[in-house]
């Protein structure tokens, strides 16, 4: 049973993505009678499957069907655009460079009490992407991540409680080199 949620929930996250991912290219995804839309779910999945998915994704309201002159327009609601944004938050990962630079990439903030659900979801992703905490409020990385830290701050709507800077030596370069290697991040 478990099995079976774990893949629905997979095969809705690709379908939220594959409609996302359209809807970026045109405001709307136009399918004659369905079948381009179709065709891109059933990359890995029979048409039956496929249409199930969409009819699951519209039964929760992350879908939206419109007919246009026997054309059927899917697009997705705010709700749906909601986690299409989550799941690229989710997905959000820092590439190593082939070479470090000798930088480290620090991020330091002060958040609000008022916000503690959002230091909470910034605390994970900082470790999910294998930062290294100095203090409570100051996590480092070797590589290039400034992007990826203000889109987080961006969606969490903690800009303004953020900083990153880039810092070429300091006091912790050693243990954190060490960290680093030990977790065969650097080399």
């Amino acid at each position: 049973m478990v099995q079976s949620r774990t893949k629905t929930r997979v095969v809705t996250r690709n379908a939220i993505k594959v409609l996302g991912f359209a809807g970026a290219v045109s405001t709307a995804l136009v399918a004659p009678n369905a079948t381009e839309l179709l065709d891109k779910l059933s990359k890995h999945m029979d048409k039956k499957s496929a249409k199930k998915t969409l009819s699951y994704l519209k039964y929760r309201q992350l879908v939206e069907v419109r007919e246009k002159n026997g054309e059927l327009h899917y697009r997705l609601t705010r709700k749906g655009l909601d986690k299409f944004e989550k799941i690229l938050i989710d997905e959000i990962s820092i590439k190593p460079p082939r070479r470090w630079d000798n930088k480290w990439r620090l991020v330091m903030f002060d958040i609000p009490v008022a916000y503690h659900k959002q230091r909470t979801q910034l605390l994970f992703r900082l470790r999910s992407m294998n930062f290294y905490m100095l203090q409570h409020s100051a996590w480092i990385h070797p590589f290039e991540c400034e992007k990826e830290i203000g889109v987080i701050a961006k969606h969490l709507k903690l800009e303004p409680y953020i900083s990153f800077l880039v810092v070429e030596k300091g006091n912790f370069t050693d243990h954190a080199i060490d960290r680093f290697k030990k977790a065969d991040i650097l080399m």
